[in-house]
């Protein structure tokens, strides 16, 4: 008889859609699908029977991941989670001097790491996953886009803030 696969880990813990994700384990024999949360995934089999390479897939959200083999199914012990990257919607003031604190507006700020304000690192404050506040700091250009960067990557504002004298 054919044994039931293993999870034993999965690397890494958290990616965006599209990331390759390596699952090692025991008897990934036949496999005949991955799982993320209940979303079909591409795999190929690594190494013979102990390890997968998995695409994270299009409308994948956090939670288990399950291998479907000949010999049965298994699902991860601990949960994957999907980065979401964030989204710019709009800031005001769309001007101001240094020292102008604007009211980023968008999606998915928890977790921000950096802003950046015409390419120069700004002081910021996550107010919410929907707000980020940011001090437009010295050495900004007169004209340039505000960028928040997550675990997920770097967003673009589409509009650009202008740098006023006073």
């Amino acid at each position: 008889a054919i044994k039931g696969p293993v999870i034993n880990s999965f690397s890494p813990a958290a990616g965006v859609i599209g990331a390759a994700v390596t699952i090692s384990g025991d008897n990934f024999v036949g496999v005949r699908e991955v799982r993320f949360n209940g979303v079909s995934a591409t795999f190929t089999v690594t190494a013979p029977s102990t390890q997968l390479r998995v695409t994270v897939p299009t409308g994948a959200l956090s939670g288990t991941i399950k291998v479907v083999t000949d010999g049965g199914s298994v699902v991860s012990a601990t949960s994957f989670t999907v980065l979401v990257p964030a989204v710019i919607s709009g800031f005001t003031p769309t001007k101001g001097p240094v020292g102008t604190v604007v009211k980023v507006t968008g999606q998915n700020f928890t977790g921000a790491t950096a802003v950046m304000v015409s390419g120069v690192t700004a002081k910021f404050t996550v107010v919410s996953d929907t707000e980020i506040s940011v001090t437009v700091p010295a050495g900004c250009a007169r004209l340039g886009k505000i960028r928040v960067t997550t675990p997920a990557g770097t967003t673009t504002s589409a509009a650009s803030f202008t740098l006023t004298t006073s």
